[in-house]
């Protein structure tokens, strides 16, 4: 079991692996094609800002140099969080009432290296207080939101699915389509969190 960070009046605690990851599913047509390409992992530290509960990596784990488009405003991981018993929480999303330009310009593209790591956000869980004086906790990653988390035992994940195969070019705003852009699926394990006020 490990403490992974202590808040006001909180406590989160992880009860599974420290750094949790799984390979990528890479669609290419129709077929799919089952070589590891990236890992994504939500990794737990007790020496981070204060409320921060744990950092999210994407790593390049094959052999190539791979290109993807990592952007919280037109594709980015998807946290699944569930109650204990299999029950979902509902996130909010704030990038769906959110007006902004949703352009895949070619400046957004990353390009990482063999075994190049890329820290894509932070989870956080923080103690708050509503307007009506009940208190609870509050989930957040990326656009994701959810209040109203309680003592009790969570499960998280994260899902990022790559799917735009072009970018606009910043100058000329050009669309053009691209074939060395990794289009596919890639999944974190499950990590077990456990809320507990001190």
């Amino acid at each position: 079991m490990k403490l992974c960070r202590f808040f006001f009046n909180c406590a989160v605690i992880v009860t599974s692996m420290s750094c949790l990851s799984i390979v990528a599913r890479t669609k290419k047509g129709t077929k799919l094609n089952n070589a590891v390409v990236f890992e994504l992992k939500i990794e737990p530290k007790a020496t981070m800002s204060s409320g921060a509960m744990a950092k999210v990596y994407i790593r390049n784990v094959s052999k190539h140099s791979q290109r993807l488009l990592l952007s919280q405003e037109i594709q980015f991981p998807k946290p699944i969080l569930t109650k204990e018993s299999g029950q979902a929480v509902e996130l909010e999303d704030s990038n769906m009432n959110s007006k902004f330009d949703r352009t895949p310009y070619q400046s957004l593209f990353e390009v990482l290296t063999p075994g190049q790591e890329l820290e894509v956000g932070t989870v956080t869980i923080e103690p708050y207080e509503s307007d009506s004086g009940e208190g609870g906790f509050v989930f957040r990653f990326g656009s994701f939101k959810s209040f109203g988390l309680n003592d009790n035992a969570y499960n998280l994940q994260l899902k990022f699915e790559s799917r735009v195969q072009g970018w606009n070019l910043d100058e000329t705003q050009v669309w053009q389509q691209k074939n060395d852009i990794w289009i596919g699926i890639v999944e974190s394990k499950k990590i077990h969190l456990k809320i507990k006020a001190l």
